[in-house]
């Protein structure tokens, strides 16, 4: 598992959203649905990839309608809307300072 998370992180688009996220709105876009499947302690697979990307300073994230539609993943979704409005907020405010 460290070496799959060491690649993403280390991924093309992840050092461009983390690179960028100062100067302009940047986000990622889910490549397929998540539809209820866990990580190997448990967890929903789609909070991990959420803070994987707010972990890299996207200010969005854009998430398949039928994860939206789960209710398991309400709460995540919930708190996953909480961290990116900090993100934006601490990015507006950066901005502002220059």
């Amino acid at each position: 598992m460290a070496s799959v998370q060491t690649t993403i992180l280390n991924s093309f688009g992840a050092r461009e959203v983390s690179a960028l996220t100062g100067s302009t709105t940047v986000g990622f876009q889910m490549l397929n649905t998540f539809k209820r499947k866990l990580n190997p302690q448990g967890g929903l697979l789609l909070e991990d990839a959420l803070n994987r990307g707010i972990g890299l300073g996207a200010h969005f994230i854009e998430v398949y309608a039928v994860d939206c539609n789960e209710p398991r993943q309400a709460q995540v979704l919930t708190q996953a809307a909480d961290k990116l409005k900090q993100v934006v907020q601490h990015a507006n405010a950066s901005s502002e300072t220059r």
